[in-house]
């Protein structure tokens, strides 16, 4: 049984590790309340590029487009940008998303016997998987607070690869930040354009002056769509990321909180013991003086 000193160090070493885990929960909130804000920027661009490009899928001189082909079923050339953080202490963020990686992954090689790339944003997710599924180019790391630079980068790569045909289908997983305790973990694809989802996000079709040739417009508006996306999944995970963060050193904010009540009962008991032990000795010692 541990003695009152044991105890007492015990007790110091859980009160520094409240203070730093309290000090997190303080930093990844002042975060998430700046990652909240970031979430609106890339929104009213979003919105009317998808209802250009809902009535660019549908006109026929498009219909055998890279960019709106369907793609090939079998055997199909497929990379995905995985999405996570650089660093851990944020609950299942990061596991839901390699969780979800492996197993599309796996459905896309018995179902399709496709090929299977990453592009690894984040270095937990590189750390996790690079084994079970290839990088297509060194890791980069996952942004605090995202800027339309990053985006420009990993957009960059997925068109450019997309268009020169090295790979057929081009998707994104990651987390999608919902609120403060919820996000949503999702595989996507980007390319080639899905026309029904494409559609579906343009209620209110409109008659579009298509100039040099819709061609053209189609590749631009991709680009720029592909662009304002992948930004927009770079704040929700960045949200998402200091959302979990929080939550985590929340609940080991409490953990560290029950585990010091309960070491400092420890504690008196142990000093207690001592007490009882020392006066048990000294009554012994004066009833032998005085036999």
């Amino acid at each position: 049984m541990a003695n009152f000193s044991e105890h007492n160090e015990r007790l110091k070493t859980i009160r520094g590790m409240g203070r730093l885990v309290s000090t997190m929960k303080m930093v990844s909130t002042s975060h998430l309340y700046r990652a909240q804000k970031e979430l609106r920027r890339p929104e009213p661009f979003i919105v009317p590029l998808r209802g250009v490009l809902a009535q660019l899928t549908r006109m026929p001189a498009l219909a055998g487009h890279r960019l709106v082909k369907a793609p090939v079923y079998r055997e199909s050339r497929v990379f995905a940008f995985i999405v996570t953080s650089d660093h851990g202490l944020c609950g299942v963020f990061n596991s839901g998303v390699i969780r979800k990686a492996r197993a599309w992954a796996r459905e896309q090689r018995v179902t399709r016997a496709a090929s299977i790339h990453a592009y690894y944003v984040g270095m937990k997710g590189y750390g996790a998987l690079h084994e079970t599924i290839e990088p297509v180019s060194p890791p980069v790391s996952a942004e605090a607070h995202p800027t339309l630079r990053n985006s420009n980068v990993l957009s960059s790569f997925a068109f450019r690869t997309f268009m020169d045909g090295r790979f057929d289908e081009v998707w994104v997983i990651c987390n999608r930040y919902v609120s403060s305790t919820v996000f949503n973990t999702q595989a996507q694809r980007i390319f080639p354009i899905s026309i029904p989802e494409a559609v579906e996000a343009f209620a209110n079709p409109v008659r579009l002056l298509v100039e040099p040739d819709p061609q053209s417009a189609l590749v631009s508006a991709s680009r720029l769509l592909v662009t304002a996306g992948i930004y927009n999944v770079l704040l929700h995970c960045s949200a998402g990321e200091h959302a979990a963060r929080m939550i985590a050193m929340d609940n080991s904010t409490k953990s560290l909180e029950r585990m010091q009540n309960e070491m400092m009962i420890l504690r008196n008991r142990a000093r207690q013991a001592t007490i009882t032990n020392e006066l048990n000795e000294i009554v012994s010692g004066s009833e032998a003086l005085s036999d």
